[in-house]
């Protein structure tokens, strides 16, 4: 073994100024010199001609250099060498020039009389110990590709017979022997068609340190700030026994005109009677047990109470399922009945939800009359192929451009219906559209590479895909055993469905209870009836005799066709011939002779085409059948769910409303007695329930009503209105937990698992930050936080479904609750407290830039609020980055890899160390910590969204339209605010007014 690199540099035989030495050993009769060394490679293609330049290998095949590996590519692959190199004997005469790479096997050298076997390979450790495997598991999510799950089972054995056990090896559980770590890396299948697994191995000897390492600092960081926070406690218990300084509210420089909410000024004079309240309504004694009745019936308690009563019956009334109507079709009920999409187990309302989300951006439609239609509608007219199929106007498309290529007009709201623009998606045989002449185009443009145009015709031409395939999953073989061109026209299209590759929905579970696709099932049942009763036995044979029957028919359409294969064929025969005439003039005279034939002539010419044809059409049709339905297809039942939904999709078809409500509840009491795999009817049910109540969006309506209190507050009334706001914060925050432990039961996963979920779970534990500030400071900045954070949260989350299902599921290295419970629940807590952190800042700058509120103990109180959440942002974002780092080595075997993600968590660790230390070191006083803290949301926000526009790294999510646009909008109005907060005090507003001597009557 010749080392040509040491940790990462190039040793004295790969010299860069082309110094390079001679490989040489005293047990080889010839030395190698490196010409050229790839450190990675593209696989060898074969030569056309031999090369004369090289021997052995390199005379056939090339092999050409590659882009090296970061370390940080989403693939992560393996850099594959290669080296051009020179032999030369003991007498430094030249042997020959060879290509050896770790693509190529081994070459044969013949020396004297010797052959050396000679290869460019990684190089190889010997232990003392074997692994031998005994199975090797490869799981993927139901429906897909996506791998659930990469196990290997392995004997381990010691050459000293110390050790002989079994050791089940699978994603984030990896074996420790040795001193050496083995993960679970891949699973294959060699070209025998024996399953092979990869285990990547590490030394990592001190793989406990980091644990030890991070329970430490968490532990110190933990007590540290709980001291801290104890202190403060000890100095607000101090201060009750003196009377409270002057509200937020409070601190104003003019009257209000008094009104029957309003709460006195600080400058009226004092109330005679200090038991009754500021209305005037005398205080219940302290032991009258109906305190609290009196209490609520004051104003100041009474418009909160009432507001909150109205506004939960509000929010039951929207709880409330769905009912059907009599006469009507219960879409409701069927939308509760199960499918399987995008690797789980979903009800038929999600799968509308969602596909209509992608398709149109939103989760309903209007009809003809500009009625709002749930899209459980949509999807029952378009998969049952109604009368409205393809009129409902659901496409989005905002792209002018597009809309040009497409010669639609602009219109409100950008949607059009399918058949306004059927033509160019699929225009006539023979012709070519505008449209996908530029669609061409785009789909051979490198992503990078690509216009704003082409970018929007790829996205259109996503959702036109998506659109095909619910209805090519849905699509009936409808029963009987007529024989026409549109039966065999829908078989052979069915070979589409049967790729592995093609994400549709599987509506059907079969007689094993696995899922299978609506269409496919179909299929076999009509293949089982057919079977039957023309009496044969195979799919071979039930495809021949389908167009045997088939072509006695003598369909127009086909007839024609023939014919014409048959003048193409004379055609060519008179061109060889030498006639004169274009192919077109030959058509015309040889079928005005054809026409001039009598019926035997005719058929005598034409039943040798016919029967090319058929026999063609025989083996496209076996094709289909003998895959699909098998070998023992033709013996077993058909599956209950696809005879049901056939009767329910014929009777939506034909408006059969009791027809349709019957079939669907003898499909679900089918269901229900023999589960299919993994359904469970009560969590179907609970989703649709969920997917109609939509509490976010609900929630969404309720934080702005908070804002609007908390606004309502800072007019008039503020005591009043800021109770009504933070009671009604009460309300909207158990609305909000209802929806995240509602995705939780529903995903069975922890409230964190992909950037939807992140949003909704940064928006949740914003409230939860705001109304504990509120309840230490009452200032009415703990509402304003509260609103603020979780309508802008929501608000992200509800964009972030566009893509689809909310509830993905999870890669095979990510499906592990503990990590998923642990690291990321606390990154995302991190996230949010350097956001609260930062809303405080930004209320900091805010009131005292452009308002005359921000006296020194508010200031105070503020500053208090920003250092305490910096302290919880600094324990949770520095925990869960190393948690991060342990989740990562019990992976894939490193802690760090500079991942673009990695680094901005990082970049938030140390910003939040950076602000704790300026202020601890007294660099900064109140106004820069609010400062810094503003500017801490950059940071959380670059993590969080920018790091994906890269497209690099394990943790990236994907690039997202428009994205970087939002993000730097938002980052500049941080700059500003931040800037403003920079400007000397002489300009703000409040310094001016604090500076100015009080001259109210109290003063004197």
């Amino acid at each position: 073994m010749v080392p040509l690199t040491e940790e990462g540099v190039p040793t004295q035989f790969l010299d860069p100024d082309e110094n390079a030495e001679a490989i040489q050993h005293p047990n080889l009769p010839f030395s190698i010199e490196i010409e050229k060394y790839f450190k990675n490679s593209m696989p060898p293609r074969n030569r056309r001609n031999p090369a004369t330049r090289f021997d052995g290998a390199g005379r056939f095949v090339e092999i050409t250099r590659a882009r090296a590996g970061t370390g940080t590519d989403t693939g992560g692959e393996v850099d594959v060498s290669t080296v051009e190199a020179v032999l030369r004997n003991d007498k430094n005469k030249k042997i020959g020039r060879y290509v050896f790479s770790q693509h190529l096997k081994p070459q044969s050298i013949q020396i004297d009389d010797k052959t050396y076997e000679v290869a460019l390979r990684f190089k190889r450790t010997y232990v003392p110990y074997s692994l031998h495997l005994t199975d090797v598991r490869f799981d993927k999510y139901i429906g897909t590709q996506t791998a659930s799950n990469y196990s290997s089972d392995v004997r381990l054995v010691a050459f000293d017979g110390s050790v002989d056990r079994k050791v089940h090896i699978w994603m984030n559980n990896p074996l420790r022997y040795d001193g050496k770590t083995f993960y679970q890396s891949s699973v294959n299948q060699g070209e025998d068609g024996v399953e092979q697994t990869g285990l990547q191995v590490v030394t990592n000897t001190g793989w406990m340190i980091p644990y030890v390492a991070c329970m430490v600092v968490g532990i110190g960081m933990f007590y540290q700030f709980t001291l801290a926070l104890l202190r403060f406690q000890a100095r607000r218990h101090r201060r009750k026994v003196s009377p409270p300084g002057p509200s937020i509210h409070r601190q104003r420089h003019r009257r209000w005109p008094s009104w029957p909410f309003a709460e006195k000024s600080t400058n009226d004079p004092p109330n005679p009677n200090p038991a009754s309240d500021d209305t005037g309504s005398p205080d219940p004694p302290p032991g009258d047990g109906s305190r609290v009745a009196a209490r609520l019936r004051q104003p100041r308690y009474l418009l909160p109470l009432v507001l909150v009563m109205v506004m939960a019956a509000w929010i039951g009334s929207r709880a409330r399922p769905a009912r059907s109507v009599d006469g009507l079709p219960d879409m409701h009920a069927f939308g509760r009945l199960p499918v399987v999409f995008e690797g789980r187990v979903k009800p038929f309302d999600t799968l509308a939800r969602n596909s209509l989300k992608v398709i149109s951006n939103i989760s309903t439609y209007r009809d003809d009359d500009n009625t709002q239609q749930p899209a459980i509608r949509w999807l029952l007219d378009e998969v049952t192929n109604s009368d409205q199929a393809g009129k409902h106007r659901v496409f989005r498309i905002e792209s002018l451009d597009v809309l040009a290529t497409l010669e639609l007009k602009r219109r409100k709201g950008f949607r059009y219906s399918f058949r306004e623009f059927e033509k160019h998606v699929n225009p006539p045989p023979g012709e070519q559209s505008e449209y996908r002449k530029q669609l061409a185009t785009a789909m051979e443009t490198a992503p990078e590479q690509m216009t704003q145009y082409q970018r929007k015709l790829r996205e259109l031409h996503n959702k036109i895909q998506h659109y095909f395939a619910l209805r090519a999953a849905h699509t009936l073989i409808k029963p009987g055993t007529d024989v026409s061109f549109d039966r065999l026209m829908s078989i052979m299209r069915m070979r589409e469905l049967t790729d592995e590759r093609a994400n549709l929905p599987l509506a059907v579970p079969s007689a094993e209870l696995e899922w299978q696709t609506l269409s496919l099932e179909s299929l076999r049942a009509w293949a089982r009836d057919a079977a039957a009763e023309w009496k044969v036995d195979s799919p071979g044979a039930l495809a021949t005799e389908l167009v045997r029957r088939f072509g006695q028919l003598r369909d127009p359409g086909f007839e024609a066709n023939v014919l014409s294969r048959a003048i193409d064929q004379v055609v060519v025969r008179a061109r060889e011939q030498g006639l004169a005439g274009t192919p077109a003039e030959l058509r015309v005279t040889i079928q005005r002779q054809m026409d001039q034939l009598t019926a035997e002539e005719r058929e005598r010419l034409v039943g040798r085409v016919r029967q090319e044809l058929l026999d063609g059409i025989t083996q496209q049709v076996s094709g289909v059948l003998v895959p699909i339905v098998g070998p023992q297809g033709l013996a077993t039942e058909t599956p209950v769910g696809c005879r049901r939904l056939g009767e329910i999709f014929a009777a939506w078809e034909a408006g059969q409303a009791e027809t349709f409500n019957l079939e669907v509840e003898k499909l679900r009491e089918a269901y229900e007695t023999e589960s299919p795999k993994d359904y469970r009817g009560w969590k179907a049910r609970f989703e649709h329930h969920f997917n109609n109540f939509d509490p976010f969006y609900l929630a969404i309506g309720l934080y702005v009503t908070v804002f609007l209190l908390v606004a309502l507050s800072w007019l008039a009334a503020p005591e009043t209105f800021n109770r009504a706001a933070l009671w009604l914060v009460y309300l909207t925050f158990a609305l909000h937990t209802y929806g995240l432990v509602s995705r939780i039961v529903i995903s069975g996963r922890p409230p964190v698992t992909n950037l939807y979920s992140s949003a909704v779970f940064i928006g949740w534990a914003a409230v939860v930050a705001g109304i504990i500030i509120e309840r230490v400071y009452r200032m009415g900045m703990g509402n304003v936080i509260s609103s603020a954070a979780g309508f802008a949260t929501l608000l992200i989350a509800k964009n972030l479904a566009g893509d689809g299902d909310t509830f993905t599921v999870l890669v095979a290295v990510l499906d592990t609750q503990f990590w998923l419970a642990t690291h990321v629940v606390c990154i995302t807590e991190g996230y949010t407290s350097t956001y609260v952190a930062g809303l405080l800042g930004i209320v900091y700058i805010l009131r005292g830039v452009c308002t005359p509120s921000l006296s020194d103990s508010v200031g105070k109180n503020l500053a208090r609020a920003i250092y305490g959440t910096t302290c919880t942002a600094m324990f949770f974002s520095f925990v869960g980055t190393v948690l991060g780092g342990l989740w990562a080595d019990d992976s894939w075997g490193r802690f760090w890899g500079w991942d673009p993600k990695e680094n901005g968590a990082l970049i938030i660790v140390l910003w939040n160390a950076l602000v704790l230390h300026a202020r601890w070191d007294g660099m900064i006083k109140d106004r820069g910590l609010a400062v810094l803290a503003v500017l801490g949301n950059i940071t959380v926000s670059w993590s969080w969204f920018g790091v994906n526009e890269l497209g690099v790294g394990l943790h990236s999510y994907g690039f997202t339209e428009g994205v970087m646009m939002y993000l730097g909008i938002f980052c500049g109005s941080q700059l500003l605010i931040a800037g403003a907060g920079c400007l000397p005090k002489r300009l703000w507003w409040s310094h001016n007014v604090t500076a100015e001597p009080d001259k109210s009557p109290t003063a004197a």
